[in-house]
């Protein structure tokens, strides 16, 4: 028994976020109702869909054509039989769900413009907060190595909201609520960075890193690698400049070091003179020698990397196939291998639309 048994959600969320929200709430045992346009959740489509079957498996799908009048108004009354509606903000199902007198909780996933203005989608999201090498390189196709941070973070506090809304009064208004991608993942990056500084001052990563190029890593000879020294360690960093050749640079910056290294504010001004010694080292070995000298350095690995690491084919979140990348639940399912079981098919576009429909008339 679920805590959520007995209870109707009504997803009519696309992609990721609100999917992710409402797999979630499945699992707390609420029944969910997967809405869906004639042409289908997109996540369908992507690489062999299993994307869209890891987060929609066991929910029922009813396609709703939000241009007929006829549909709308048998949505609206489905909306008033749910306990809580999961919209998309760029759908008119958000708009009729907000009417809708029933519903505790009804939760409208934002997908307006990030910070800066640089687009609406998931990955761009990610690419504007500086988390690019999360979802591939620049000028190349995105990556999704299982599901990205901005959808995750969306859908968790999705997942809030509607709990929230459960627990007010009958007697009162239910909740309403936006939750943003955008949003969401600049909370969670600006409270990451801003413990590594004076969250008052205007400097730091916390302020900059949206605005920053994509972070690539610090080219070495043979790859890329990372380069970071603590606060703390300005002797292991100058001891480390002395060994590779940068003996000028400890003269040159002083005390103002700091900045000039991880993904602080200078890092990318200074990064080609760090590059330009680097470049007569193996990535592993210029990696061994930051780490001799207090400082923090791994292999920078682009997506493909990732996906071969010896580390993902044992956590086998995802599982690079001939015909695409194939993703898997990252725990243990009754007495199977982590990585080894298969999930089941999310529904079929509309399969259930004539039961959903048959039962809002009836009820």
């Amino acid at each position: 028994m679920g805590s959520l048994d007995g209870r109707l959600v009504v997803d009519a969320s696309t992609r990721i976020a609100g999917p992710m929200a409402a797999w979630h709430l499945q699992m707390l045992g609420a029944a969910v109702i997967k809405v869906e346009p004639p042409s289908g959740d997109p996540a369908r489509y992507w690489g062999t869909g299993s994307v869209f079957n890891l987060l929609n498996a066991g929910k029922r799908s009813a396609v709703v054509d939000f241009t007929s009048d006829a549909d709308c108004s048998a949505f609206g009354r489905l909306c008033d039989r749910a306990h809580i509606v999961l919209a998309d903000g760029d759908l008119p199902a958000a708009e009729i769900a907000w009417q809708a007198p029933r519903p505790r909780s009804v939760v409208v996933i934002d997908s307006a413009a990030v910070p800066g203005g640089t687009g609406t989608s998931e990955t761009l999201a990610q690419a504007a907060l500086a988390l690019t090498p999360y979802v591939g390189e620049p000028a190349e196709p995105p990556s999704r190595i299982g599901a990205d941070i901005a959808s995750v973070t969306c859908a968790a506090h999705a997942v809030q909201a509607a709990l929230a809304g459960l627990l007010r009064p009958l007697a009162g208004e239910p909740l309403r609520a936006h939750v943003s991608l955008a949003r969401s993942l600049s909370c969670e990056k600006t409270i990451h960075w801003a413990a590594r500084y004076d969250p008052d001052a205007w400097t730091g990563y916390h302020v900059t890193g949206r605005y920053r190029p994509p972070d690539t890593g610090w080219q070495a000879a043979d790859g890329a690698m990372t380069l970071e020294f603590p606060p703390d360690a300005g002797d292991g960093w100058r001891a480390f400049c002395r060994e590779v050749g940068l003996s000028d640079l400890v003269e040159e910056l002083g005390d103002g070091w700091y900045a000039t290294v991880g993904m602080e504010d200078l890092a990318d001004q200074w990064r080609p003179r760090y590059e330009a010694e680097l470049a007569n080292y193996g990535r592993e070995e210029a990696a061994e020698i930051v780490r001799r000298h207090g400082g923090w350095s791994v292999p920078f690995l682009r997506p493909e990397e990732v996906m071969h690491h010896p580390q993902s084919r044992l956590f086998a979140a995802a599982v690079a196939t001939d015909s695409g990348t194939v993703l898997r639940l990252p725990w243990l399912i009754g007495d199977q291998a982590i990585g080894e079981h298969a999930f089941a098919a999310g529904p079929g576009l509309g399969e259930h639309t004539n039961v959903v429909f048959s039962e809002e008339a009836s009820a």
